[in-house]
């Protein structure tokens, strides 16, 4: 783990490639775009403290906070969150089942945008804790939040 709180690791794009084809549904765009040289993929999750990207493309960055235990944006280091997010282009907030249409907008957001994207996995009970915190980073970052259910849908 590095001093800013994330591992860093270096993968031969063949295992990316083999990694996209294994991938749930919902990440293979992303595996395929990062293993295709498109993109850099990063993932957070909770406690992991201190976080920065420094790349020439663009990141999409996933933000785990969807475990047993959910605890939204105070189990991440907000500065940091609030740093990536005045870089990005996009983000997207997924409440709960994955569903490959919201992590496909990140990573068109990414691609068209030449910035930063982030999806955050969270519960829904935190979901207005994660809009005001993408809200108050970024007041004009086009913003996807998907709540599956029965009474919800697709929104912002």
């Amino acid at each position: 783990m590095s001093g800013l709180g994330i591992t860093h690791h270096v993968v031969p794009p063949g295992c990316l490639a083999r990694s996209a084809e294994q991938a749930a549904p919902h990440l293979r765009a992303i595996w395929a775009a990062t293993a295709a040289g498109v993109i850099g993929l990063g993932h957070v999750v909770q406690h992991a403290g201190a976080f920065r990207f420094a790349s020439n493309k663009p990141i999409v960055l996933i933000v785990g906070d969807d475990f047993d235990l959910s605890f939204g944006p105070a189990a991440f280091h907000r500065k940091s969150l609030r740093r990536f997010l005045r870089d990005a282009g996009a983000a997207v907030i997924v409440s709960g089942a994955p569903d490959s249409m919201p992590y496909g907008a990140a990573l068109a957001g990414a691609i068209l945008t030449g910035k930063n994207a982030i999806i955050i996995e969270s519960r829904e009970a935190h979901e207005p804790a994660w809009i005001a915190l993408v809200k108050e980073a970024q007041p004009r970052l086009p913003l996807l939040v998907s709540t599956p259910g029965a009474t919800s849908g697709v929104r912002h």
